[in-house]
């Protein structure tokens, strides 16, 4: 699956770490994003959180949890949730909102396909 980890760029990265108040969009993918890479549901709804995953540019920071990512260790019931959590977003929805989340929402959508 890490394959799937390069639709999500550090330039991508830098803009999203930039949004100090993301579109309600983007900190859902962010969350959900957290979820599958077996963050609790507390510390994957904190921004805070994100923000700090997002920041760290070494084996913790999120591009490399994406890319070190095994899909199958996911509980399928994190997949369900995530599933319900992004039933209302496409990725055209994402893309008028932040074109650096698209990367993101492309990842979701594979782990979670």
């Amino acid at each position: 699956m890490a394959k799937a980890a390069y639709t999500v760029t550090k330039n991508d990265m830098t803009e999203l770490k930039a949004l100090s108040r993301p579109p309600r969009l983007v900190k859902e993918l962010l969350t959900v994003t957290l979820l599958l890479l077996g963050y609790s549901e507390k510390q994957a709804a904190n921004y805070k959180v994100c923000m700090l995953v997002m920041a760290d540019p070494g084996k913790d920071g999120l591009l490399q949890q994406m890319k070190n990512m095994d899909a199958s260790s996911i509980p399928p019931d994190t997949v369900a949730k995530a599933r319900t959590m992004l039933q209302e977003c496409s990725l055209e929805k994402v893309l008028k909102v932040s074109l650096a989340a698209g990367g993101l929402y492309k990842w979701v959508a594979m782990i979670i396909a």
